[in-house]
Formats: C-alpha cells, structure tokens, sequence
C-alpha cells in the first residue's frame, strides 16, 4: 500500500544545518512516513531530524495509504502549522483504528488549518482533546462513518467551528467535547447516540437550537450551561429521567414539562434563564441534598410547585417574579431564597407558611429588598440570619415566634416603614447572642411598637436595643375561631344558583374563594355559586379574625358538577311510497343539542346527518336518531323507528276496443302502463286472432277479448 503525500508550501524552508533553501512541490512516500520522513524527505531537505519539522510550511497536507501510530506521532510532532487543507479522506488505515489524544491539541502556536477531511469507515474514536483548542481557523467538520465514540473535550474551543456533522452509528460522546465561546449555532444529535458527556455544549454562545435522541432518558451536567441564544430544543422532555446541574442554565428556553423526571440536581439548574416561565415537574422526585440551590435564580417564573423531598431552599428564587409564596410545611431551611439584594428590588409581596410547617432556620438575605407588606413567622423557627429581611422598605409589620433563639446582625435593617414589631419569645435573655442596634438599623424604633407576652414586658424594657422602641405593650392572646357547616357540595348541571352556609363560631362573615382557572365549572359571587358546567372545583371557606379572634384554619370542599340526562323527542314511526319527495327529520333533544341519524338499510332510503331522508326504493328499515352528549350532557338513549316505503299504483292506458276484417294487416297494439313499465298481452281466443309482443294476427271471422297487463315491480304494484 503506497502513501503519498502532496505538500504545497506557501514559503520556503530555511535549513540552517546546510544554509540553503528548498522547495517541495510533491514528495511520494511509499513506505511509512516516519521512515521516509528520515530517508526520502529529510535528504532532499539536507536535514537529519525526522521530528524537525519537515511539514512546517505546506499549506496543503494529502495523504493517502495506511497510517501507523508511528506515522501519526510523526505528524503530532510535525504540528502542521501552516496547513490550511488537511487531506485524509484516502487513508484506508489508521494504525489503532484511532485518531489519537492531542492529536492537533494546541502547541504553543496557532494552526492555520480550515478544513479537515478524513476517510469513512477507518476510524472508530477521536481521542480526547484530539483538536482541542489546537485549530482555532477549523470551521467545520465532518466526524466519518464508522466513528463510535468522540472522547473528552475532542472538539473543545475550536472557537471557528460553524458546523458539526456526526455519523449515525456513533455511540458516546465525551465530556466538554464540544465546549466553545464558539460560532457553533445548531446542532443535531444522531438517534444511535447513548452517552452524553458532562457540559457537552457548555459556553456554546452561538448556539440557538439543539435535537437529541429520542430515546434520550438523562440530561448530564452543564450539557447547555450559558449557551445563552439557545430557544429551541428538541428532546423527548416526556421521557427524561434524570437532569444535572447547571443543565440549562442561562438558556433562552420558555417552558419545560417533565412528567417522567425521578432525580433532579437543581444546583443551578436553571439559572438566568431569563425567558423561562413555566417549569413542570411531579411532586415526588428525589432532589440532589434536597436544596433546590439557585434552581431558578434569574427565570422569569411567577409559581413553582416545590417537590416533597426538597427541604431546603438556598438562593431558589433570586430575582424571579413571584408575587406571593407559600412555604411548604417540608422545608426547613431558607437562606438567600428571595434575595434581591444585587437586583434592586424583588417583587415579592405576600408571604405564608403552610400549616404543620418544619421551617427552622432564616438564613442571610432571604428575603432582602422584596416588596413584603407584613411577616408572621411560625412557631419552630430558632434563627434569622444575617439581612434576612433588609432593606424591606414597605414592611410595617413583623411576627416572630417564641422558638427564636438567634436574630443576626441587619436582620430587619432599612425596613423604614416598621412600625409595628411582635416578639413572641417570653424571656428576652432567651435570644442569644444580644442583639446589637444594627438588627433594626435606618428604622425610627421611637416611633415603632413592640409587642411581647404580658410577663415578658419588664424584661424587654431593660434590654438594650429592644427598649428603644417607643412602646412595649402585652400581646393581646386572641381566641381561637373554627368554621363549620361547610362540605363537600354535588350538583348537577342546569342546577339553580347555590348558597354557601358556612359559619365561623366567632359569629364574625365568612368569606369564600373558588379554585383559580375553574371558570368553566362554576362563578362565585358573595356565598352564591352558579353552576357554568360540569366538572369539579374546590370551594375554600375562611374567616381573617380581627382583634379579638385569631384567623380561622380555612376549610376547602369539592364541588362537583355531574352531566345533565338528555332525551329525544319529535320522531315516531313513517310510512310513504315510492316516489315521494325528500323529507326532513324534526327530531329534538331536550338539551337543544344537534341530532344525528343513521340508517339501518341504506338502499331503501338515505338520510344526512341532519336529517334529509331520501327515498330510493319500497320497502322497510329503521331510522336512529342519536345526541352524543358533551361537557355538561350525557349522550341521549337513541331514538328508532319504522320507515315503510310502499310500492306505488300503476294503471294501463291506450287499449280500446277493436273491429277489423279478415284479411286485414296485422297490426301492433299501443297500451302503456304509468309506470313506463314494458306492457304484455293475451288473447282469449287464439283461433279468432294471435297476439305477440302486442301484434295482432287476424286468422278467422269472430270475437274474442284481447288483455294487456303490467306484472309491476319491486317499486310499482301490478
């Protein structure tokens, strides 16, 4: 097998060793390259060194023949660097069927090369960084047939690359492969393709739109980590299993729905995606540490329902666009969840807890500069962090329950418009450290009021900054409030307006909330709910207290709305004859619903789907009227009935009386039938005169009595 090598320098060589220069316009190798490279090219050089860089200086590098791995050490040691075209595609063999780790790694120096071609069905792997960072001009390349695994950061700051083609066949691709602040804008994944290395595209800038496999079960880490164009993906988002960190972040995606997801690293997982609005996960899957740590920081996100395994939530919300947040009753720690310290400020309003709630610790900044009005933290907290709610220029009112042991330092500090403090904890010594006045620093406390158990009151008024407020007053203990009468509620559609009941055992209104996007099923006004159709909704009863009763536990009931019965009137058995006109169908349902029909014997008659009955022939069938239902009707029991299509009368015309003498002509009788159905004749007696086909036949002198008949048919009576 012969390899030759056509190599085409844009400068000369300068040989120092014999001070003189050469110009190669083809050199033929035809044994193996670093043999030749020292007997044939290194001689017409006047060099000595096979690695001294004989190939400096080509701008186009062929090669055909078989490569061993010497030939390949040869060419890594060669560099290549002024080659603008590398030319493998005739190559049958490569020695380890493999293109080598570093391979055309970066060196020191810039390669010129721009393209690469290299031949199908002779290479199984690029080994690890094989280009990496190595051919900064490379703008696109073709991995060849046969090629089954692409090996770590292979391809990696290639950052001229504009187009990547993988065969199918190819099994894995390694970590970082493709990483690059690069030019590359899409990106298609063949279907045979298991592997997906960690932060395969990560930092590709330029790239708006990817399309794995379908049978895509796992998202590795950082897979498209601050590919910060990309708004299109196509992946079988139903059958994702697993997603790591960092995975999306910074992407332009919208939206994500993940039914099938069963472990989620949230670590970043979506930060910055700042067009993301909707995220759909279920509620059991198993989350990394169980922190959602900066999962969501910077999307454009209005809710998310928290799974049931998270128990903390560290830096989750930053810079969002929830309005109002619920706590679940899992979560124990928060730390910087809401922090908008760096965004200005957050757009937070309402802020509760559900009931049964484990939350222990507020941790620094976690709801820094939001929009929060008020806060009443629950029972079973011990510590606030550090600015955990600074710079909360609109909070007026603040609760803490009596398990605080700790308040960090600026806890509350910018919060301008407090005026309203309550400290359930019965001992002031009980908060340790002693709080310094930085806790509520840049707020007026001689305008503020502190409100603390009756017995704690004397306490509070010799603690340094806590007696600072302008006034301590007893918490005043309000009673506790039930609602009642209120359960589940059925209904059927069509239903007149119902009236909600409830009471509270305060004796203070009870007021009521229908489940959002329900609008469909029922509208509430005041306690009166109107039945819109079918389906169910939940009903919430509540009553807020007032100063002497504390808030009720809300009470929630199903409502459901059950399909309405539906019958069909208006259509009863039919007779009619043969010929008759098309008719119409008046058949109706008591829901004013469309009525269908069909027919049993469709030669008989047809009728459309609205009702137009057209008679083909006598005879008999059935005729079903149906009313199929819809959201708020049962399908209606079909309706049948007899349709009789009689045959029709006919009579024979044109036949009279008839004298004649012997001797005359035979002549042809001229009865019709009003059917325009084929006459035929008898003749009573055949020795007066013969008939046949209706001509007559005179044969003697006489009188006889000529018939004419009409049989009829399956339409027409004889």
């Amino acid at each position: 097998m012969k390899k030759i090598f056509i190599l085409t320098f844009a400068l000369c060589f300068t040989l120092w060793a014999q001070a003189q220069r050469t110009v190669i316009d083809k050199v033929t190798i035809t044994n193996n390259v670093a043999d030749q490279l020292d007997a044939n090219l290194a001689a017409q050089l006047g060099g000595t060194n096979q690695y001294g860089g004989y190939l400096q200086g080509a701008t186009t590098v062929m090669i055909s023949g078989a490569l061993s791995q010497t030939d390949l050490n040869v060419f890594m040691q060669n560099k290549l660097y002024d080659a603008v075209t590398v030319d493998w595609s005739g190559v049958t063999s490569i020695g380890g069927s493999a293109l080598p780790a570093n391979l055309f790694a970066a060196a020191g120096s810039e390669r010129k090369m721009q393209t690469l071609l290299l031949p199908d069905n002779v290479l199984t792997s690029i080994g690890d960084k094989a280009f990496y960072a190595g051919v900064p001009y490379l703008t696109g390349i073709v991995v060849p047939k046969g090629v089954t695994s692409i090996g770590k950061t292979a391809f990696a700051n290639c950052a001229a690359l504009t187009s990547v083609t993988l065969p199918d066949g190819l099994l894995s691709i390694g970590d970082y492969a493709f990483q690059s602040d690069g030019k590359l804008a899409s990106i298609s994944i063949p279907e045979s393709v298991t592997t997906l290395g960690v932060g395969l595209f990560s930092n590709c800038r330029a790239l708006a739109s990817a399309k794995l496999p379908s049978t895509t079960t796992v998202i590795p880490n950082s897979l498209f980590s601050n590919c910060n164009v990309l708004s299109t993906i196509d992946a079988p988002f139903d059958k994702i299993i697993s997603i790591g960190s960092q995975s999306f972040r910074g992407t332009k995606i919208t939206s994500i729905s993940l039914p099938a997801l069963q472990q989620l690293n949230g670590s970043n997982t979506f930060t910055n995606c700042t067009n993301l609005t909707s995220v759909t996960i279920p509620a059991n899957v198993t989350v990394t540490n169980n922190d959602l740590y900066s999962t969501f920081s910077g999307t454009a996100l209005t809710s998310f329902d928290i799974p049931t395994s998270v128990t903390t939530l560290t830096n989750t919300f930053t810079n969002t666009k929830i309005t109002s947040f619920t706590v679940p009753a899992s979560i124990t720690t928060m730390t910087g969840t809401f922090d908008n310290r760096y965004s200005g400020t957050g757009i937070l309003e309402s802020l509760q807890f559900e009931q049964g709630s484990q939350l222990v610790t507020i941790g620094d900044n976690t709801f820094a500069y939001t929009l929060l009005t008020s806060v009443a933290l629950p029972e079973g907290v011990t510590t606030l962090g550090a600015s955990a709610f600074a710079g909360i220029t609109s909070l007026k009112s603040a609760d803490i329950p009596s398990t605080v042991t700790g308040i960090a330092a600026s806890a509350f500090s910018g919060c301008t418009a407090l005026t309203t403090f309550v400290s359930r904890v019965d001992n002031v010594r009980k908060i340790s450290p002693v709080i310094t006045a930085n806790v509520f620093a840049g707020i007026d406390l001689s305008k503020a009021t502190l409100y603390v158990p009756e017995d704690a009151i004397e306490g509070y008024q010799e603690a340094d900054v806590w007696k600072d407020f302008g006034s301590i007053k007893a918490i005043v203990v309000k009673q506790v409030q039930n609602i009642e009468n209120f359960a589940d509620i059925s209904a059927t559609f069509g239903d007149n307006p119902i009236t909600l009941t409830a009471t509270a055992t305060s004796g203070l209104d009870v007021t009521y909330t229908i489940e959002a996007g329900k609008e469909n099923v029922a509208a509430l006004s005041g306690n009166v709910v109107t039945i819109v159709g079918a389906g169910s909704a939940q009903i919430t009863a509540s009553q807020a207290g007032n100063d002497n009763y504390a808030a009720a536990a809300d009470v929630t009931v199903n409502l459901t709305v059950s399909k309405t019965a539906q019958t069909i009137t208006g259509l009863s058995d039919i007779t009619k004859t043969y010929g008759d006109a098309d008719f119409a169908l008046t058949a109706t349902a008591s829901s004013t619903l469309g009525i269908t029909y069909s027919i049993a014997d469709a030669s008989v008659a047809t009728v459309s789907t609205s009702g137009t009955v057209h008679i083909l022939k006598a005879g008999s069938t059935t005729i079903t009227a149906s009313q199929a239902g819809n959201d708020n009707y049962h399908a209606a029991a079909d309706v049948t009935v007899n349709l009789t299509v009689s045959k029709v009368a006919q009579t024979i015309s044109g036949l009279f009386d008839i004298t004649k003498r012997v001797g005359d002509a035979d002549f042809t009788l001229s009865a019709n039938s009003s059917s325009g159905l084929t006459i035929t004749y008898s003749i009573a007696d055949a020795s007066v005169a013969t008939v046949t086909n209706g001509t007559v036949h005179i044969l003697k002198a006489g009188t006889t009595t000529l018939t004419a008949s009409q049989a009829g048919n399956d339409n027409y009576a004889a």
